[in-house]
């Protein structure tokens, strides 16, 4: 009669292994960062460049609207700081250049007209051409930044958008350039 008890709690054992209770480990997964686009293209936005982007590093593209000519931007923006970093988007460094620039501008040769300056969670960065046509928009990035995560951040919503008080700026592609205040739609960033 031993043998019967002992049978029906085998499989209970084998049973509730077969389906994932019993002896588990938890195994709480890395945080990561996550993009979501939610602009349109025909608006000044960023995209998540899926080649330099890592788990714990969020590479993001910004694109203009489409059709449109210009000879360069200025962006001011913001993210928080307790969650996340500026990088470099190809490397991970947090010094030097925080921005890699894409093919949308001609930027001629040295000295280029490129500059970024970072403050804490704010970021300051700018594309000009030199001379020559207007670049028209298409689906060529103008410049890539970079936001790493920090270490021991929980899982919720980052900022990144505009800086208080600043405008971000696009130097037209008429004859005679103009500042043209922008919005940048930054999309929605998470710590997943």
């Amino acid at each position: 009669m031993k043998s019967i008890p002992y049978c029906i709690g085998t499989l209970l054992l084998g049973g509730l292994l077969a389906c994932g209770g019993g002896f588990s480990s938890s195994s709480s997964s890395t945080p990561g960062l996550g993009f979501t686009s939610t602009a349109s293209t025909s608006s000044y936005r960023f995209v998540k460049n899926a080649t330099l982007s890592t788990d714990t590093r969020l590479a993001l593209d910004l694109l203009g609207p489409q059709g449109t000519a210009a000879r360069g931007v200025a962006l001011y923006l913001a993210t928080d700081g307790t969650k996340v970093e500026w990088v470099n988007p190809s490397t991970g460094a947090t010094t030097g250049s925080l921005v890699t620039t894409g093919s949308a501008f001609t930027l001629g040769s040295a000295p280029q007209l490129v500059s970024t300056k970072a403050e804490g969670a704010t970021l300051q960065v700018g594309a000009f051409q030199k001379g020559g046509a207007a670049a028209t928009y298409g689906t060529t990035p103008i410049l890539t930044i970079g936001l790493a995560l920090k270490s021991g951040t929980s899982k919720g919503t980052v900022l990144l958008g505009a800086q208080s008080g600043k405008t971000s700026i696009a130097l037209n592609g008429d004859a005679s350039p103009t500042n043209v205040g922008i919005t940048v739609d930054c999309g929605s960033v998470s710590v997943q």
